[in-house]
């Protein structure tokens, strides 16, 4: 049984072989430049071992189609290049808003069993290239990779910069969801 692969937004679906896939990236890998039954075809960057870019390119071969069946604007998208760029270490990517809390805009995965059920629902922050501690990925399983907006951006920065430093010296990671941050100690402050 394959994994699906879901980008939202993009129009993007794709089922990969799953034997020998370990990580998130692993997936990744296998879709890399091959075209989805939807005609897009998945490119991406990493930056420190997250995602940073995902793009889907719609040559003209096929219009990206979205599953939205009672869409006003119909199922029919523009073919083009679907794009974006997640630069959250460097802080480039400020959203703003009406409140005063800034906040960036990032690549997020979710993984789901073949019954639906949500196996990330820790929501550990876990780069890519590494397996997760408390589930497998499997048979039947779907990755649906979505763009969200994350407020309290210093917070966050100051904390995912933290883990980076840990990981690289070989200490476990301590922050556990991006609105998480971290105390004097290095204990979590879930906000």
């Amino acid at each position: 049984m394959p994994i699906k692969l879901d980008i939202t937004g993009f129009y993007y679906s794709i089922d990969v072989d799953s034997s020998g896939v370990t990580t998130v990236l692993d997936v990744l890998n296998r879709a890399n430049g091959i075209r989805s039954p939807n005609g897009g075809v998945l490119s991406f960057r990493l930056d420190k071992g997250f995602v940073s870019s995902l793009t889907v390119e719609y040559d003209g071969q096929s219009s990206p189609k979205s599953r939205q069946n009672n869409s006003p604007f119909g199922p029919n998208r523009p073919v083009g290049i679907y794009s974006y760029t997640d630069d959250v270490f460097s802080q480039s990517n400020r959203i703003s808003n009406s409140g005063n809390i800034p906040g960036l805009l990032a690549w997020q995965y979710y993984i789901f069993d073949s019954a639906g059920k949500q196996k990330s629902g820790d929501r550990t922050i876990v780069p890519v290239s590494k397996a997760s501690t408390t589930f497998q990925i499997q048979d039947g399983d779907r990755i649906v990779w979505r763009l969200i907006g994350i407020f309290g951006l210093n917070q966050f920065i100051d904390a995912a910069q933290q883990n980076l430093v840990a990981e690289a010296k070989g200490q476990p990671l301590s922050l556990k969801a991006a609105g998480d941050i971290l105390d004097k100690n290095g204990g979590l402050i879930p906000v």
